[in-house]
């Protein structure tokens, strides 16, 4: 046993000790301050595991960190209620008919489920890419196309398009990300970046996102770069705030992080210019913004967010000239929808109890005025009616033993008539409109 310690030595250890945290306190402040070192590091660190900084990991979830560093955006996460399986709630009557297709956060595959939770269909990588193209990140958000074919962006690989048993047709080599989507005449448009030198605003290169839009074949088109859209548009002046460290990445300053992109049939055009066939609509994560862009003249028609939503996902054009958008929010999300003739929000969601998904999330209007809502990061999907009235839900069943949930990137409702592969296998499908 160590002798208890002299008198005289207690004052000079409680006085080393204030001096290491006034020390170690002085640090911190100008590190947040100053944005010197360590705070990127500990910015990225966080916005990759995607976890809250004021709550610490459970410890079964701390053996998922290494993998979700070398991912794009979270995958999950650790889920109290780990034994949550498929469908948890079910009001038909209330309910818009369909099938549901996602993917989850870590896997390389995607399921088409009906509404009570069971797997109707699956397309997976190892059928679909070739050995290089298989991907730690996986593939991201796919859709159908209106002709019932399966499209999917590879992140940094490229665009594929697929069919039912998941062989490719084709596959446009790109450092796409993000999205994609398929217009009415055929094209296809998907999220790209690409190093570039910045300007005097910027230190070294930045990451430059912009349009990828190719033909119904796969061929390439055009490819619209958002900097130079923005450089020269009365909204340059949202540029100087990505000069903040927490948006500086390995390849540099990114500005944008784009991460939705859809093209505009003209089906609405009698109403506003904003609405003319080929127009684009564009969501802009760094600068918390949403557009509508005319892709002819190189115009930023109409842009909206900033001071609204904050680090937004998946805006949608309704069938009435409004957008839905999922605002992923700072502590809580919501969903809103905006009328972009006059910026008003006519319609939100925002419940007491509150949902949240920092990283991902989106949501989708249904064809009875429902709306379908995924919670990508704790790996939950809902359907909401326009009271607020939670009708249908969905909890990812992938989860692993420790109670990590895979993350839903996000889920697509689709009646029969997109899925006519589905209806010549199954005849039940006949009854879905």
């Amino acid at each position: 046993m160590r002798p208890p310690s002299s008198p005289r030595r207690f004052p000079h250890r409680v006085a080393g000790a204030v001096l290491a945290l006034g020390i170690g306190f002085a640090w911190g402040f100008v590190t947040e301050r100053r944005k010197t070192f360590p705070f990127s590091l500990l910015k990225r660190i966080a916005a990759e595991t995607g976890f809250p900084r004021s709550s610490p990991l459970p410890e079964p979830a701390r053996e998922q960190f290494s993998r979700l560093q070398s991912l794009p955006y979270i995958s999950g996460s650790y889920d109290p209620a780990h034994e949550r399986r498929g469908v948890l709630l079910y009001e038909p009557e209330k309910c818009q008919d369909g099938y549901n297709l996602y993917s989850s956060g870590l896997g390389h595959c995607s399921a088409l489920i009906d509404m009570k939770g069971h797997v109707l269909w699956r397309w997976c990588a190892e059928q679909a890419l070739g050995p290089g193209d298989i991907d730690p990140k996986g593939w991201i958000n796919p859709l159908f196309s209106a002709g019932g074919t399966f499209l999917l962006n590879v992140q940094d690989r490229g665009i594929f398009r697929i069919d039912e048993f998941s062989r490719a047709s084709w596959k446009f080599d790109a450092p796409s990300h993000h999205d994609v989507y398929a217009a009415a005449s055929g094209e296809v448009v998907a999220p790209e970046h690409r190093r570039r030198p910045g300007s005097p605003a910027y230190e070294g290169e930045i990451l430059d996102d912009g349009v990828l839009v190719l033909d119904a074949d796969g061929k390439l088109r055009e490819e619209i770069s958002l900097y130079d859209l923005f450089l020269d548009s009365p909204y340059a002046f949202l540029l100087p705030r990505t000069r903040l460290a927490e948006y500086r990445g390995k390849d540099g300053v990114e500005p944008f992080h784009l991460n939705h992109v859809e093209v505009l049939d003209g089906s609405l055009s009698s109403l506003s210019p904003l609405y003319r066939a080929g127009n684009l609509l564009i969501s802009l994560r760094h600068l918390s913004c949403v557009a509508i862009v005319d892709s002819r003249n190189r115009k930023i028609l109409w842009a909206w967010g900033p001071g609204n939503v904050v680090f937004q996902h998946d805006p949608t054009m309704l069938p009435n000239g409004d957008v839905l958008i999922f605002d992923n929010g700072l502590k809580s999300s919501q969903v809103v929808e905006v009328d972009p003739r006059t910026d008003r929000v006519v319609w939100s969601y925002a419940p007491h109890d509150g949902f949240f998904s920092p990283q991902l999330g989106a949501a989708q209007r249904l064809e009875n005025g429902n709306t379908l809502v995924t919670e990508s990061d704790r790996g939950y999907a809902f359907e909401v009616s326009p009271a607020g009235e939670v009708v249908w839900r969905f909890a990812n069943p992938e989860v692993d033993a420790s109670g990590f949930r895979s993350g839903i990137l996000r889920m697509t409702r689709y009646g029969a008539a997109r899925l006519p592969f589905l209806r010549a296998r199954l005849p039940d499908a006949t009854r879905v409109r």
